[in-house]
């Protein structure tokens, strides 16, 4: 059958968010459909990966990072493979409409009739640029969205520098799946998916923090994060509905300050899980990077850590 729409998606290093947004269109939309998927240079292959695990699709491999309007360009040259006539401008080719969807951007569409791709609600709930903002709202601009050390890897890569995973960071303001928060509630949740991948496994580590403002600073404040509905790890689009009186404080994590010093936000805590067990957590956030340097250590000895902090920049759709 001919489809009525494609939709291009641009995927850097997101196989998982790409994956999600795909069986998310299989899934609620009817109508027919082509999906193309520009891989844009990611460490491995992941257009054969989407391409193996949904069949059907248009997975287009980039050698290298285009950009992306570049990979959306090399997406419309992908509209020729499945029989049609290549999009440059206007957006349409024919009859047909085409969508460009950023994964990391994408809110899984619902039964209940939702039929755009809207940016998740951690980006619309900031004020716009040039508003007036809280330092709250400073520091959550700075920190939402999706992140990755790609760049760090290259360029330990040829310097030759210490071996790192593949660090993926995705935070999300998730107050809207939070139900009886206070009319004045003045704090914002943010749900933490970090995904650390090394010899092609990935691990994902999902946390829900609070931050508010004190005082001059921002502080973190670690909540206990229920399993996502299917038992797995959760993200925002699994993240069941949690109620407020519910949500019980991680009493494990010592709540983090942090504090404004020439653009650079910076802070951390330490935190003893046991008597012998020591968990330590240093940040910086500007609008350049994302800085993160965890260790653990039991009996004064490090069992968990790196030499140099993961630096995460904000990642390319």
């Amino acid at each position: 059958m001919k489809p009525d729409i494609s939709v291009i998606t641009v995927n850097y290093n997101g196989l998982e968010l790409t994956a999600a947004m795909i069986a998310s269109l299989r899934q609620y939309v009817s109508t027919p459909i082509e999906t193309i998927v520009v891989d844009n240079g990611s460490l491995r292959d992941e257009a054969h990966l989407l391409a193996e695990r949904f069949p059907g699709i248009v997975a287009i491999r980039g050698e290298r990072n285009l950009g992306f309007a570049g990979g959306n360009n090399l997406g419309a040259d992908g509209l020729c493979l499945s029989g049609c006539i290549p999009m440059r401008e206007p957006r349409w080719t024919g009859n047909r409409p085409m969508h460009l969807v950023g994964a990391s951007q994408f809110i899984p569409i619902t039964p209940k009739g939702r039929t755009g791709f809207p940016v998740r609600p951690a980006l619309q709930a900031l004020p716009e640029k040039g508003e007036p903002m809280s330092r709250l709202d400073e520091f959550l601009r700075l920190l939402c969205g999706r992140f990755d050390n790609t760049r760090q890897l290259e360029e330990l890569r040829r310097s030759g520098g210490p071996a790192l995973p593949l660090a993926e960071h995705v935070n999300t303001v998730c107050n809207d799946k939070i139900d009886g928060l206070p009319a004045d509630f003045a704090g914002a949740f943010v749900l933490e998916e970090s995904y650390y991948t090394t010899e092609g496994k990935t691990h994902a580590s999902p946390h829900l923090f609070l931050f508010t403002e004190e005082g001059e600073a921002v502080k973190l404040t670690s909540y206990q994060l229920p399993k996502a509905a299917d038992g797995g790890a959760a993200t925002y689009e699994t993240l069941p509905p949690l109620k407020w009186e519910d949500l019980e404080i991680s009493e494990k994590f010592t709540p983090a300050l942090y504090t404004l010093h020439d653009g650079v936000w910076e802070g951390g805590s330490v935190s003893m899980f046991s008597p012998v067990l020591k968990f330590t957590l240093y940040e910086r956030f500007s609008q350049e990077s994302l800085e993160v340097a965890e260790t653990m250590e039991v009996n004064g000895k490090r069992t968990f850590g790196y030499d140099v902090p993961i630096v995460y920049r904000r990642a390319a759709d």
